[in-house]
């Protein structure tokens, strides 16, 4: 029995897997007991690493309904659908040698339904009762669908946690692991240029693509039900379909009426973004989706190593110029031809104008210095943030930029210029917007990256919630550049910060402190690297003189915690100078 909303209890059949770390109810079940959900965001997975998201959690306890056993409040992670039938035949267990005086927690235990079964008759006694299990004869010798329950979600939590960490970090050059070495070695030898100069790759698969099942059935339901969300909506109905019919006119996938062996559906739907300057309306193709064996398109692929430079590090070099240049490449991956013999694993369903539904594969298919060094230095995914030192130097990236993407079958259009004379260069239709720089401030401005950039003054400007920390809750970095021009006047600019949370246990001010110093030294050879200037002086600033006096020691006469912190900041700011600074004059303090 399961303690619902206010003395309400609702009887149900439970599955005891001691190979799972989770309590897991039905979203059924949870609807009858009428409590209160709480949102979360947590990955589960099972057998073959099978993953599912969870997006709601309940707390609750359950009682045995023989006995008095009542358990204390648990948390449950809400699923459609704990696990198929168990057992999946009905068992005849009228011939057994058991006992009538046990009392079982579950009466109709050989009856299909869900409970466990395990190797072995045996009886075991629990707080719920009486349970049995074991492999055992049924009445029916045909084949019949074999279930394993077994579900972690902290191994797969620490996974994310460790991901995000590696991307809060500030300073460190990933090294590319051995798979990610495959995959690159992988394009190079299987990629080419056709007759026309565009790239033709292959799929990097890791060996299992033969494990994928059928996956049009999932295909076809989950189109159903993108008609359907449609159907409410003419308007995003009439937007999906130019989408689509803009692939066929482009050539970008073409219908095929072929029966293909092993071949994969890709589910689509739509996502809407109305503040979108070209397409507001965008065609998403999840190839997560698992097909009947559990494993999905992408479960399939190797994955490579991130290749463009981080994003930090393109911005810092975008305030650098005199003038500027930001564009994107239209349709970027749709520009590359996928391998005729790969075909196969991306095909869709779609319906024509006439209703019919169809199967549809998609396609197969040192002369520019300046256009060279920023694609390989300020291009992130399908954007481009550059400059250079004049208006003529900006006009050649143009130049050279568009002819170099031509070659490759790419485009580039939305270009944006902080100068008028830039982009009186380049063709209206080309151009981000029309932009007039009589106007100020937000009417003047453009999104790029995440960020808003205004023209005119050329600043950009993002949103954030305001936190109230202290110095035991976080600590935090700021780096600013002065400068002084020829007339002897001084300017002192905000370039970047950065700040982290302190961990949880707790931790002394000084050894914070370090944390904050080690902080400050990663961001400030960050910010030096990508800039790409040659800084007279370098210093560095602390408010900390205990921890000043660490960094004049041996590391080896230092506890752990403190000598590796102090060896990484030597290291990283050998070239640096440091100093003490009172907490009062601490620009760095309003972090913290």
């Amino acid at each position: 029995m399961v303690a619902g909303k206010g003395n309400t209890t609702v009887k149900c059949r439970a599955l005891l897997d001691s190979g799972s770390d989770s309590n897991i109810i039905t979203e059924k079940l949870a609807s009858k007991l009428q409590l209160k959900l709480d949102p979360v965001d947590l990955p589960i997975s099972g057998l073959n690493n099978i993953e599912t998201r969870v997006k709601y959690l309940l707390s609750t306890k359950f009682a045995s309904c023989i006995n008095s056993f009542a358990s204390s409040v648990l948390e449950f992670l809400v699923v459609p659908r704990v696990t198929s039938n168990l057992p999946v035949v009905e068992i005849d267990a009228r011939s057994w040698p058991i006992s009538s005086g046990l009392h079982f927690a579950d009466p109709m235990f050989h009856t299909p339904g869900l409970k466990l079964g395990c190797f072995g008759i045996t009886l075991a006694e629990t707080e719920l009762g009486w349970v049995v299990g074991g492999s055992v004869p049924t009445r029916k010798a045909k084949s019949y669908p074999r279930v394993c329950q077994l579900n972690r979600h902290e191994e797969m939590l620490n996974a994310t946690m460790s991901k995000f960490w590696e991307i809060e970090n500030v300073h460190s050059e990933r090294i590319t692991t051995v798979a990610e070495g495959a995959v690159e070695e992988h394009f190079k030898t299987t990629h080419y240029r056709d007759e026309t100069g565009r790239y033709v790759v292959r799929l990097p698969f890791n060996g299992i693509q033969g494990q994928l099942g059928d996956s049009y059935d999932i295909a076809r339901k989950r189109l159903g039900k993108l008609m359907l969300s449609l159907a409410r909506n003419p308007m995003k109905r009439c937007e999906y379909n130019e989408f689509l019919s803009e692939y066929l006119t482009l050539g970008h996938m073409k219908e095929t009426t072929e029966a293909i062996d092993g071949a994969y559906y890709i589910p689509h739907h739509a996502v809407y973004k109305a503040s979108s300057s070209t397409t507001k309306t965008r065609v998403v193709f999840d190839a997560s989706a698992k097909t009947t064996t559990g494993v999905s398109l992408n479960d399939t692929l190797l994955v490579g190593p991130t290749v463009q430079n981080d994003i930090v590090s393109i911005i810092l070099r975008f305030c650098v110029h005199l003038v500027v240049l930001s564009a994107d490449v239209p349709k970027m991956y749709r520009q590359v031809w996928l391998h005729k013999d790969d075909c196969k694993y991306q095909l869709i369903l779609w319906w024509d104008s006439d209703g019919n539904l169809k199967v549809f594969e998609f396609a197969d298919g040192e002369e520019f210095p300046l256009a060279k060094q920023v694609i390989i230095k300020d291009s992130y995914i399908d954007d481009f943030l550059t400059g250079g030192s004049s208006i003529e130097e900006v006009i050649q990236i143009y130049t050279e930029l568009s002819e170099l993407l031509r070659r490759g079958g790419f485009g580039a259009h939305t270009f944006c210029s902080n100068s008028t004379e830039v982009l009186k260069a380049i063709p209206a239709e080309l151009q981000e917007k029309q932009l007039s720089f009589d106007d100020t401030g937000i009417n003047n401005s453009i999104k790029t990256l995440g960020l808003i950039w205004i023209l005119k003054e050329d600043y950009f400007l993002f949103r954030t919630a305001l936190v109230s920390w202290d110095v035991k809750r976080a600590y935090g970095a700021v780096v600013y550049i002065r400068s002084i021009n020829k007339d002897g006047t001084i300017f002192v600019n905000l370039v970047a910060s950065k700040s982290r949370v302190a961990p949880l246990k707790p931790s002394t001010i000084p050894r914070l402190e370090l944390c904050g110093a080690l902080l400050l030294a990663e961001l400030v050879r960050k910010v030096v690297s990508a800039m790409q200037i040659r800084f007279d002086v370098v210093k560095l600033w602390c408010d900390s003189q205990i921890v000043l006096c660490w960094l004049k020691k041996s590391p080896l006469s230092l506890n752990q915690f403190v000598a590796n912190r102090v060896a990484t900041i030597v290291e990283l700011t050998q070239d640096y100078q440091w100093g003490y600074i009172q907490s009062d004059d601490n620009p760095a303090d309003v972090i913290s």
